[in-house]
Parts: C-alpha cells; sequence; structure tokens
C-alpha cells in the first residue's frame, strides 16, 4: 500500500476502477471484468500519473487481480514506441 494519500485524483480514480470493473457501478462492484484489459495512463511530467497508478494497481490486488505494469520513454524526437509492451511481456513470461 502507497505510503501517501492520494490527493485530488478521486474522480479519475474511480473512472478507471469502473472502467476495469473493480469500482461501483451496474451488479457487484467486486466482480470485475472477465475480458483482458488495457489502460494507457499519460500526461505531462509531474502531474500524479505513477501516484494514481500506483493506487488504481493496489485496488486491483486486493481483489485479487495479478496487473502488469509498462512505461514508456519520450526522448524529443525519438522514442521507444514499444517499450510498454515488451516490458508487460517480460514480466508475464
Amino acid at each position: 500500500m502507497p505510503q501517501t494519500q492520494l490527493i485530488g485524483r478521486q474522480r479519475e480514480l474511480a473512472g478507471l476502477l469502473a472502467l476495469l470493473g473493480l469500482g461501483p457501478g451496474p451488479g457487484d462492484p467486486d466482480v470485475g471484468t472477465t475480458s483482458p484489459v488495457a489502460v494507457l495512463l499519460g500526461g505531462d511530467a509531474g502531474i500524479g500519473k505513477t501516484r494514481l497508478l500506483d493506487a488504481l494497481v493496489d485496488a486491483a490486488r486486493e481483489r485479487g487481480w495479478r496487473p502488469f505494469i509498462g512505461h514508456s520513454l519520450d526522448l524529443a524526437e525519438s522514442g521507444l514506441p514499444y517499450l510498454a509492451f515488451s516490458e508487460v511481456v517480460a514480466r508475464i513470461g
């Protein structure tokens, strides 16, 4: 569990939880989705993406999910477009 409290991103977290079938919504909120789900979280540096992702991962693990995380890297004009996917595949295998 994160050491810090999530501040100012409760709406975003609730939306992500609902999207993944982990939050309040129609039916049992603890059932979750039975289909594979991917979420791409993006934004400028320093806006709280990592902290929001930590809270989302914690909620998923509490419900028995096994989340996988991949990171992307953007270096000016060149990036590594498939880095996130290769990280996830490496963790699964």
